[in-house]
């Protein structure tokens, strides 16, 4: 028998527009600094920045692409960056060193899109209803902050306090659909005592995917602080490796008020001395309970079972093909589902490559298709 099958695709890329203008950065060329190409350049426009460090802080008020000329060059920015809400415009920066952070300066009246690729950032903070971040492969020194977006493949140092969470999704937001944060490395033996690996306080959909979470002491790996709401889009945490000090509380705790919420939490791993996983009993607090919990296949180990490292599962641990072994959840190579962070098709192995002259950051896809349903796929990447 034949069968029939529909895949429909859609692509974002950053790219430059048919009648855009390039303008070169250079200390002896005709725009010498970054702010002066910025306004001399018009929506749509790129700046493409030659090798080097500008002792300068830069405003952006309209949508450009501001990238190094060099392709996989990277410059320095010894200023802030920041973001100037308004009209509605997508900025694209590339290969930036953001010494002194990236922020936004009043509020965004209409959808703005932000992409942040293969960049360094002491922090990120566009916290603003009509403004959805997209961050690609980037490290960032203390927090990320913002209210929609996907926060995919970057490294989260954590070497100095941040306020709540390294990673902060909180606020309201304007946009539809799912928000990710799925392959990242976030904290690590350094991070501050007491700073969450993971902060969401967002009436949002989202899924945690693949993330590998180091805390120390009195911080939680993941705290949820979920407002009520009503979607029928499951929130998902799942193949996460959550990784705690000997003296921590557990990997992941929560408080929650969205008893209508639904979600899943399964094939995560908590490693610690005292390893364990408070959950299900002592995370949801003040309510009755959380029936549309999917719960299942997680694990608690101590720290050798793992590559302290990278978070990968060790060899003859036994967390190699543990997880759940639905064919949903499979492992790239068609095995049983690892538990943690290594496990699933958004393995924390997809980010860890070298960047290219052309990334595909995320590619999201339906796990489970019904025969005769069409196949939606969305990616989302960078191609100079």
């Amino acid at each position: 028998m034949r069968h029939s099958h529909t895949l429909i695709i859609s692509c974002a890329f950053a790219s430059s527009s048919v009648l855009a203008t390039d303008r070169v950065v250079s200390p002896n060329g005709t725009y010498p600094t970054i702010s002066s190409a910025i306004a001399a350049s018009g929506d749509g426009d790129r700046i493409l920045v030659t090798n080097g460090t500008y002792n300068e802080s830069i405003t952006i008020p309209k949508a450009l692409t501001i990238l190094p000329e060099q392709e996989g060059g990277h410059f320095t920015l010894n200023g802030k960056v920041v973001l100037l809400g308004g009209e509605a415009m997508t900025v694209n920066l590339a290969g930036v060193r953001m010494t002194q952070g990236l922020s936004l300066s009043g509020p965004c009246s209409a959808p703005t899109k932000l992409q942040v690729v293969d960049s360094y950032a002491s922090s990120i903070d566009v916290l603003d209803p009509f403004l959805r971040l997209e961050a690609y492969r980037d490290t960032i020194e203390t927090q990320i902050r913002f209210s929609s977006g996907s926060i995919i493949g970057n490294c989260i140092v954590g070497n100095s306090t941040a306020d709540s969470g390294m990673i902060e999704l909180t606020g309201s937001t304007s946009y539809e659909g799912s928000n990710h944060i799925i392959g990242n490395k976030i904290g690590g033996p350094f991070a501050p005592s007491g700073v969450f690996g993971l902060s969401i306080a967002s009436a949002t959909v989202w899924q945690v995917e693949n993330n590998f979470i180091e805390v120390n002491n009195t911080g939680n790996a993941v705290l949820l602080n979920i407002p009520a709401h009503n979607f029928t889009v499951p929130c998902t945490i799942l193949n996460n490796t959550l990784r705690t000090s000997e003296d921590s509380p557990p990997g992941l705790n929560g408080f929650l008020t969205a008893v209508n919420m639904i979600g899943s939490f399964q094939l995560n791993l908590c490693t610690a001395n005292n390893a364990y996983i408070n959950f299900p009993h002592g995370w949801i607090v003040g309510t009755p309970g959380w029936s549309q919990l999917i719960d299942s296949h997680n694990y608690s180990c101590i720290p050798g079972m793992i590559d302290e490292g990278t978070g990968a599962a060790m060899v003859g641990g036994g967390l190699i093909d543990a997880g759940d072994p639905d064919p949903r959840y499979l492992d790239l190579d068609l095995t049983t589902n690892d538990v943690g962070c290594y496990g699933g098709s958004n393995s924390r192995a997809n980010f860890t490559t070298p960047m290219g002259s052309a990334v595909v950051g995320f590619m999201n896809a339906p796990r489970v298709v019904a025969q005769g349903d069409a196949v939606n796929i969305n990616a989302v990447g960078f191609d100079r």
